[in-house]
């Protein structure tokens, strides 16, 4: 069915951007609509964060996003009460068109909406526990296992540097090139494209720390025999270091479970706007060299940035965009072949990305097979 899907997505907002660019063998989405109110009507969608434009606009028209498509995605969003009412209100609406519904919120009536989306013969499919993990191996392998398909990490410094539009381009970018690849990542949306979860190995797993590691090599064995992919990539779940006690990162807790239980060949590091000095890539190298035994091969440059005022006097994180010219600047005569640092919200930039991530596996292929 996943081929066939046009998706209409309510309410958008910011965290699916990264899906309404053209996925290879995933669904399309074909509306997006934002209710009345927050000034998105007409706009392309790439009005949030001020990147290139997508060529997808934003609608109020909830019921002619109905004609078009025949399922619904519901994101899991930071609402406010009176927004649930109006999602649930849209969700019954969809489900009795005949819509199959994708939520990624927990709901309180969850199974008055599984009969009413019964009668109307479609499918609900709850993101919030899709394929969740209950009965995963933690057993400890005599020797961890190790992938025989290449590996991406792509992590974040802390939260909101588009480490998830960075898996779709490099996922899209691969698939096109002709290899197989398997991908996972962090927001629930992203199942209904493909892509496998971090909810299907850790979601709610009780073990201990040391068995969650063992627990993620033993699924990724699984993954690695069981579909055979050229490229593994992975979008490592929360940040992956403490800025301050605010931005906490989870501590970069799960980025180091990770790089405990598998090795990357390459690792991208996303940074928001002006939280990483780039002449100062030689120390974060040695923290990540002693933290999680890489460096970064390469640095995306967000143009996302924090808020000061709101992180230091009202200890909220409120972020703000900037435009792709600032981030341009600040990398300006900063790259070379040995520092490759990019913006990649612009399309040249992510092709650059993925061609460099492309040469350098090619490269330890060739050193593995002397």
């Amino acid at each position: 069915m996943k081929q066939d899907l046009r998706i209409t997505v309510y309410p958008f907002h910011e965290n699916m951007l990264p899906f309404c660019t053209f996925i290879p063998n995933a669904p399309k989405i074909v509306r997006l609509v934002s209710p009345i109110g927050y000034g998105l009507d007409g706009q392309d969608a790439s009005f949030l964060d001020g990147r290139e434009e997508v060529n997808l606009r934003v609608s109020h028209d909830f019921e002619e996003a109905l004609l078009v498509s025949n399922a619904v995605l519901f994101p899991e969003g930071n609402y406010t009460d009176e927004l649930k009412k109006m999602i649930m209100q849209r969700m019954k609406q969809a489900a009795m068109a005949g819509k199959h519904i994708f939520s990624a919120i927990e709901l309180d009536d969850i199974n008055i909406m599984k009969a009413i989306c019964v009668n109307n013969g479609v499918e609900y499919i709850d993101l919030t526990q899709h394929k969740a993990s209950n009965a995963l191996d933690i057993q400890k392998p005599q020797r961890l296992y190790v992938p025989k398909a290449s590996i991406i990490f792509v992590g974040e410094f802390v939260d909101h540097a588009n480490s998830a539009d960075i898996v779709v381009g490099l996922v899209s970018y691969f698939i096109n090139k002709g290899y197989k690849v398997t991908a996972v990542m962090e927001p629930k949306e992203s199942a209904v494209f493909g892509f496998h979860t971090h909810i299907e190995c850790l979601m709610g797993l009780p073990a201990l720390e040391h068995e969650k590691i063992h627990a993620i090599n033993n699924w990724i064995k699984r993954l690695d025999e069981e579909e055979t992919p050229d490229l593994l990539v992975v979008q490592l779940p929360g940040g992956m270091l403490r800025f301050d006690d605010i931005e906490t990162s989870q501590y970069g807790i799960y980025a180091y479970m990770w790089s405990q239980a598998i090795t990357p060949d390459y690792v991208i590091l996303c940074t928001p706007y002006l939280f990483l000095d780039p002449d100062k890539k030689d120390y974060i190298d040695k923290v990540f060299q002693y933290r999680f035994g890489y460096v970064p091969d390469a640095v995306h440059f967000s143009n996302s940035m924090l808020d000061s005022e709101a992180h230091n006097v009202y200890f909220e994180s409120v972020w703000s965009y900037q435009p792709l010219s600032a981030v341009e600047e600040v990398l300006e005569n900063r790259k070379t072949k040995e520092n490759r640092m990019y913006c990649a919200l612009k399309r040249g930039e992510m092709e650059r990305l993925c061609q460099d991530a492309e040469k350098t596996l090619i490269d330890l292929a060739d050193i593995h097979a002397i």
